[in-house]
């Protein structure tokens, strides 16, 4: 199971309450955002990904939308670790 793109923020800054006085909300106001029923607010989208130095980032936060509220971020922004092209650590490589 994936975790939620707020559950990676708060981990990456030190916890809920952490991320709550980086954005000026409550602790109660970011476990909100986890519920399937509740988006990210826009407004702490870009604040929330400067504070994680892009660990979590407004695609993540807004997968559904987020082109068309920030159309000048790259079409082909990667979602998750998933599509990351180097090569897994350990191969081989050709001897010559």
């Amino acid at each position: 199971m994936n975790k939620h793109p707020i559950a990676i923020a708060a981990a990456t800054v030190g916890g809920y309450k952490a991320l709550a006085d980086i954005l000026g909300v409550t602790k109660g106001a970011v476990h909100q955002w986890m519920s399937a029923s509740r988006k990210v607010p826009i407004e702490h989208c870009t604040p929330i990904e400067q504070a994680t130095n892009g660990v979590v980032t407004r695609q993540m936060l807004r997968p559904d939308d987020w082109s068309s509220i920030w159309p000048e971020l790259p079409q082909s922004a990667s979602l998750d670790a998933s599509d990351d092209t180097q090569p897994p650590v350990g191969t081989p490589g050709k001897k010559g």
